[in-house]
């Protein structure tokens, strides 16, 4: 699912497009895209540019060649979903799962930049504001959302375990499950430990950032043209050469060649500073510090920032750099676990106190090509004929319904009628004068008599026994008339 990082890069991707690149026309919606609104936007000629933060991207469409104050604009909120990001291909290799599409205007191949959404649970609204259930993007506002997070600390969203805490975007702005996992695997928190306790134990303030920006002050703002007056440079005749600031129009000195930079200041003193000297922070980040840091390095990843890539006929290289950068989320040798919002966690070593009662882990889901195809098979299916699905699986259910149905009937009338087990009746009270009473006595009579009554009923084998007994008596008694007659 397309974190920050992504949509941050994504919003680049565009604006680089959109400053060498002239769209016009139409802004073509697919017919399969019901649930997004179309966009009425057909100038001759406009510029595109898009900016991000957090998990919400904003496309600026100007009409005209040149971005000019007071013309006439139209702007597009972006909501990736699970599977959104932006192409730029011919028009004649159209991405299948185009949703929204604008097209470029005096190119020699026509070219187009489409919103590309297979699994459609993105959406877009024109004329959209940022959301305001979100919190500030840690990667371009980090001191906001640092200090929204810290003053908060008492909302009951700090009740429920830090891996949960961080995917409310309210808070934790861009943040989601690949950039959760390595956070806390690289700070060493248990992610079902409580977030309040986890994040109370910070600082309001960040030692490690405050350190970090004077660094990169120092690397950036080495020589200030403003208090800059004489800039002593030695060339290799080994004579130096005086080059004031009024004269100069264009930087003649690149900083890779220059090995001391003297800087005269206020007080006539020189300050030599070595472009190598500087010092590397040793200040430890934390939690809050990781969440500005890692996104960070996502975008810079090789290959352009490249990284994660949602598009499942991505080929691996595109986000190998990515796979590598990766130490906790879906490697070897880790755990996962389904928290309470049915998301899966990955960790190592002890989950925390606060984890679910029936904890449960899924196993890793190898994709192959065979795979995919038979996804993208069904996708064009879907989009051929929207409502098949819904219609296959409602003749499917009524089918398990009738069958469900004539099964019982079938198993009703196969089955036998249910043998009730006698009735044991009792005895009667054996009355000893007092109506409602009876005497230890008469209860020893009534069993003697129940046994009784059960030796006189004739079992199978004394009935078989008996019938023996007179097969044997009847013919002597035959004899013994006829030895008599004689």
């Amino acid at each position: 699912m397309p974190e920050g990082p992504e949509l941050h890069l994504a919003a680049r991707f565009i604006t680089t497009i959109g400053q060498r690149t002239l769209f016009g026309g139409q802004v073509v919606k697919s017919a399969v895209s019901t649930k997004n609104p179309d966009v009425a936007w057909d100038r001759e000629v406009y510029r595109v540019r898009a900016s991000s933060r957090g998990k919400e991207l904003k496309v600026v469409l100007t009409e005209g060649e040149d971005e000019v104050k007071g013309g006439e604009t139209l702007s597009i909120l972006f909501r990736f979903g699970m599977s959104g990001n932006f192409k730029y291909t011919p028009v004649s290799d159209l991405p299948k799962h185009a949703h929204l599409q604008f097209y470029t205007i005096n190119e020699l191949t026509p070219m187009v930049l489409s919103f590309v959404d297979y699994r459609r649970f993105g959406r877009w609204e024109v004329e959209g504001d940022w959301g305001a259930d979100r919190g500030p993007d840690p990667i371009r506002e980090y001191q906001a959302f640092r200090s929204n997070v810290m003053e908060n600390l008492k909302s009951s969203a700090f009740n429920r375990p830090i891996c949960e805490a961080m995917l409310n975007q309210k808070f934790f702005n861009g943040i989601g499950n690949y950039l959760r996992a390595e956070i806390l695997y690289r700070c060493g928190v248990r992610p079902f430990d409580e977030a309040r306790e986890v994040l109370s134990e910070l600082k309001p303030f960040s030692k490690w950032y405050e350190s970090q920006v004077k660094q990169e002050d120092v690397k950036e703002n080495i020589v200030k043209q403003e208090d800059v007056q004489k800039i002593v440079v030695k060339q290799e005749d080994n004579k130096e050469s005086i080059v004031k600031q009024e004269d100069v129009k264009e930087n003649i000195v690149k900083q890779e060649d220059v090995q001391k930079i003297v800087v005269k200041q206020q007080g006539n003193k020189e300050s030599t500073v070595k472009l190598e000297g500087v010092k590397k922070s040793k200040m430890k980040p934390d939690l809050l510090d990781l969440c500005h840091i890692l996104p960070k390095e996502v975008v810079n990843l090789e290959g352009g920032g490249k990284g994660y890539n949602v598009d499942p006929s991505a080929d691996e290289e595109e986000y190998a750099a990515f796979r590598e950068w990766l130490q906790c989320y879906y490697q070897d040798g880790m755990k996962n676990m389904v928290d309470h919002n049915g998301r899966t966690m990955w960790f190592s070593g002890e989950p925390g106190r606060l984890k679910p009662k029936d904890a449960s882990s899924r196993n890793k889901i190898v994709r192959t090509k065979k795979m995919h195809k038979k996804q993208e098979n069904k996708r064009e299916a879907e989009e051929q004929n929207p409502d098949s699905g819904y219609e296959e699986n409602n003749t499917k259910t009524k089918k398990r319904h009738s069958r469900a149905k004539t099964d019982s009937a079938v198993e009703t009338k196969k089955a036998p009628p249910r043998k009730t087990p006698p009735k044991k009746t009792p005895a009667k009270k054996a009355m000893n004068g007092q109506t409602g009473k009876t005497t230890k006595g008469a209860k020893r009579v009534k069993q003697v008599k129940v046994k009784e009554e059960e030796a006189a009923t004739p079992t199978l084998a004394s009935k078989i026994k008996m019938k023996l007994e007179e097969a044997n008596t009847v013919p002597r008694r035959r004899s013994v008339r006829l030895s008599r007659h004689q």
